[in-house]
């Protein structure tokens, strides 16, 4: 199967495979929220939230290329503060240290062993693509599974994170993996939240995919 190339339209984000465009897996679950969830929240706030969660992420990749080369897993080496940051130094240091603390925690307390980062997968039968943060195998609760996580820096999980792991859980490589948000909180400390399939969730997701591509076709 060839991996389709991220590619970005004025409209979002779609997957080219061949001639053809796929929705993104984002972009099915905006269609099924609807409306704006960051409706109200001051510009500075949110600005803030999203560079310090891409920064998460970044670090996230970090330690799991340093994990997949044999590396001893270190506090060290965050990423730097974006020149739009709208605060202040130590309060971005604070901040990516406590990603990486407790990033670190969740690598040793559920024994991750990663085998891939943000890999493109596909389902090719509806249509659609996404790419996960991360692929590992990691035990929850004793038990040791193959899984697909996704990091989620925030204070409150939020019904588009879950739909997310549900359209993920769809694509061919994943579908007998074990679903996962990696909930990071900014005040510190995480929660890994196990998604179960759901079978008219992702039917409304398969729904959503052929209504994208629809429209897709007629621009």
């Amino acid at each position: 199967m060839t991996l389709p190339q991220e590619v970005y339209r004025e409209d979002g984000k779609f997957y080219t495979l061949g001639s053809e465009t796929l929705p993104s897996v984002g972009g099915l679950c905006d269609l099924l929220t609807g409306g704006d969830p960051f409706a109200g929240v001051p510009l500075a706030s949110l600005q803030k939230a999203t560079l310090e969660g891409i920064g998460a992420h970044q670090i996230l990749m970090q330690l799991a290329l340093d994990k997949m080369a044999g590396k001893e897993l270190t506090e060290e080496g965050w990423p730097s503060m974006p020149p739009d940051y709208p605060d202040t130094t130590n309060v971005w240091m604070e901040a990516m240290e406590r990603s990486t603390r407790d990033l670190i925690e969740f690598f040793e307390k559920h024994d991750v062993e990663p085998v891939g980062v943000e890999q493109i997968a596909v389902c090719e039968t509806i249509g659609f693509a996404g790419k996960p943060d991360l692929l590992a195998h990691l035990k929850y609760r004793l038990a040791s599974s193959e899984a697909v996580v996704d990091l989620k820096r925030v204070k409150a999980v939020r019904r588009e994170h879950h739909l997310k792991l549900q359209a993920y859980g769809m694509t061919d490589s994943h579908k007998r993996h074990r679903l996962f948000i990696l909930h990071l909180f900014p005040l510190g400390g995480f929660d890994l939240i196990p998604v179960k399939r759901d079978p008219a969730v992702q039917a409304a997701l398969a729904c959503a995919a052929g209504v994208l591509r629809f429209q897709i076709k007629g621009n």
